[in-house]
């Protein structure tokens, strides 16, 4: 849709200009691209503000600790097509297409972001599609990417018509980034056309209450107006929201919304995104801090994806530090999982 327009889209040198920040490697290599709407830039223009710095690269993205990895999830375990995870027996994943209106650079997807080549095309829409209609245990469908409404209103249609054909009961989660940074996306046109779907679910991916400014509340409030159900998800990023006075006052505002504060992330053990993970130490201590702080309603579920595919595990129960001070994660079935403590 925008991927080409550079009026949108903002050049990394322009970026570095702006604030005046040093240079940068070419992180190409690195299986991620550079993207950013000037729009968002423009939105926060403060040097090293909380925002922008979660999308501008670093040298750091090149340093590759020992334990982690290119798919810390273990997605391609599970991958059925390209571009369809198949873990979870009720649920789906559909990596809808590569591209984002901009690229966190702690992405857990960063080093697999290409296998998916712009967006699914009619036959590999049938073909899921097909999956979809011959696994009748599904009953939610996750699309994800990239960000799917990065694609047109025309092309959403036809991906989302597909997925209703095959399962008409199933909840779709829609899981997205553009409310926050192209909320002038989210038109009245789009939201028709998604409505169509229904029932459809929002998955707001937010970091920080500096994020909630007036053009995405504007966006997310439009979204609600429309009669969806939002949540949000947020990762703990080490420099970025790893204090309890951050936290709280993003999970309140996102409540005063009427958005669900859904999840809190621990890091994934993703190459090149150490620099951006908070302690699992100190994690659990901020967490604890929330837990004395928040609502029930305002507090998400702080949670880590175990390595090596185990899936999603609640945290503090869900681990116990060993003696070497690393952690051990253990899943509703008895498995374990290594995290280390940095």
């Amino acid at each position: 849709m925008y991927m080409n327009d550079t009026n949108v889209f903002i050049s990394q040198k322009e970026l570095f200009s702006l604030y005046n920040h040093a240079g940068s490697p070419d992180t190409q290599g690195q299986g991620l691209p550079f993207r950013i709407p000037r729009s968002l830039a423009e939105r926060f223009p403060e040097k090293n503000n909380a925002v922008i710095r979660q999308f501008i690269p670093s040298p750091q993205e090149t340093v590759i600790l020992p334990y982690e990895s290119p798919d810390p999830l273990s997605e391609q375990t599970f991958r059925k097509m390209p571009w369809l995870v198949h873990q979870y027996n009720s649920r789906v994943l559909i990596r809808a297409t590569d591209q984002c209106a901009a690229y966190c650079r702690f992405c857990y997807r960063r080093a697999i972001q290409t296998q998916v080549s712009g967006f699914l095309s009619n036959t590999e829409i049938a073909n899921l599609c097909e999956y979809i209609q011959g696994h009748k245990s599904i009953r939610e469908i996750l699309i994800s990417g990239g960000d799917p409404l990065f694609g047109t209103d025309t092309w959403l249609y036809k991906l989302l018509s597909g997925i209703r054909t095959a399962s008409k009961q199933s909840i779709i989660r829609i899981c997205t980034r553009i409310p926050i940074v192209l909320p002038e996306r989210i038109t009245d046109s789009l939201l028709a056309t998604l409505k169509e779907f229904g029932p459809l679910v929002f998955v707001v991916h937010c970091n920080h209450a500096d994020e909630l400014d007036k053009q995405s509340r504007t966006a997310l409030n439009k979204i609600r107006q429309h009669g969806f159900y939002v949540v949000s998800q947020t990762v703990l990023l080490k420099s970025i929201n790893d204090s309890v006075s951050a936290l709280i006052n993003l999970f309140t505002e996102l409540y005063r919304l009427g958005i669900l504060p859904y999840y809190l992330f621990q890091g994934d053990l993703t190459q090149g995104t150490s620099h951006f993970r908070t302690p699992l130490s100190k994690g659990l201590s901020l967490y604890n801090e929330l837990r004395k702080n928040l609502s029930g309603i305002e507090l998400p579920r702080y949670a880590v994806d175990a390595p090596g595919g185990l899936g999603k595990i609640y945290l503090p129960e869900g681990c116990t530090q060993n003696g070497d001070g690393n952690w051990f994660l253990k899943t509703p079935d008895g498995k374990t999982a290594l995290y280390p403590e940095e």
